[in-house]
């Protein structure tokens, strides 16, 4: 709801410096938005090497979250770019993700077993990582939704749906 002429004022520049910068309002989350996904795979990079790649995810998740209890909202915005050109932004920003992620989960794969075949290793690393960001982003989409109806929900229940999203994933759905 935030105007440009609002960003602007509270910048102590001129509206037109802001596009000159920024295509749209909406890039001008893009930056944090990159910061935010450089956040999460130096956190999923930095686990114990023992943990299974998805809990190290779920782990990096929960971490971030605990950090800045609001950034993680980015994920559940819809990533259709015909109503807003953010959106096709943004889902460019979420496949970059997923392929940093990707690469982080191929790594630890491929140290737990250094014989694994490279093909299975990338597919299987591909799964495990675009899994881990869709369940966060479903996690996120359903307790944002649960906030709207209910403004009192505490910010540790996000912690425990994520629990609970990855435990139906590693159950097999």
């Amino acid at each position: 709801a935030t105007t440009v002429a609002q960003i602007a004022d509270a910048a102590d520049i001129a509206e037109r410096t802001v596009f000159r910068y920024f295509e749209s309002k909406d890039a001008l989350l893009l930056p944090d938005v990159h910061e935010l996904f450089e956040s999460l795979t130096r956190q999923a990079c930095e686990r114990p090497p023992q943990e299974p790649p998805l809990t190290a995810l779920l782990e990096s998740l929960i971490a971030v979250a605990a950090g800045q209890p609001s950034a993680l909202a980015v994920l559940a915005q819809r990533l259709d770019p015909a109503p807003r050109p953010f959106g096709g932004q943004l889902g460019g920003a979420i496949r970059g993700l997923e392929s940093e992620l990707t690469e982080a989960v191929r790594e630890r794969l491929a140290a737990a077993d250094p014989s694994a075949d490279n093909s299975a290793l990338n597919l299987r690393a591909a799964v495990i990582a675009g899994v881990a960001v869709a369940t966060a982003r479903a996690t996120l989409r359903t307790f944002r939704a649960r906030r709207e109806r209910a403004e009192d929900l505490p910010l540790g229940e996000l912690e425990r749906m994520l629990r609970e999203a990855f435990a139906v994933v590693q159950g097999g759905c």
